[in-house]
């Protein structure tokens, strides 16, 4: 069974970072994220094993989703969209949400997609990978239906 929880730990964020990108942030990284006002982090559990997690930051009207991520052994059983829902849900008041995805994330690109998200934007050379070339993003934003 799988749950979501908030559990701002920076060292377990950073732990399933790592396991989740190439480019792994630190946890001192997650630290400065997570004083920073609006700020939310999720973990989901697969008992009691984290496998997924996803921070976001919420400014006025509009949350950021700064990073979701999904550990290779529990990738395709729903994790990310359960998150993504999750997030969605406690959304009350917002007008959207967005999101910057690697335009080579053929996968996350879908995934967005799928859930409603509409590319409105694009940065150029936004990622540096790891052979230090550049790609760029697309901004992908998911309007809510009503903001209060």
């Amino acid at each position: 069974m799988i749950s979501i929880q908030t559990l701002p730990e920076p060292r377990l964020l950073a732990a399933l970072h790592d396991q989740c990108f190439e480019r792994p942030w630190s946890a001192k990284s997650f630290h400065s994220l997570l004083t920073m006002p609006g700020v939310t982090a999720r973990v989901s559990l697969e008992g009691a094993e984290p496998v997924g997690m996803v921070l976001t930051r919420q400014a006025g009207d509009e949350a950021e989703i700064l990073t979701i991520g999904v550990v290779e052994r529990a990738r395709r059983q729903g994790v990310a969209r359960r998150m993504l829902d999750a997030v969605i849900n406690e959304s009350d008041g917002l007008a959207s949400i967005f999101i910057e995805v690697d335009v080579a994330n053929d996968q996350a690109l879908w995934f967005y997609e799928d859930a409603g998200f509409k590319t409105t934007g694009r940065r150029r050379d936004y990622y540096q990978l790891n052979d230090g070339s550049r790609s760029d993003a697309l901004i992908m934003r998911l309007e809510l239906a009503s903001s209060t």
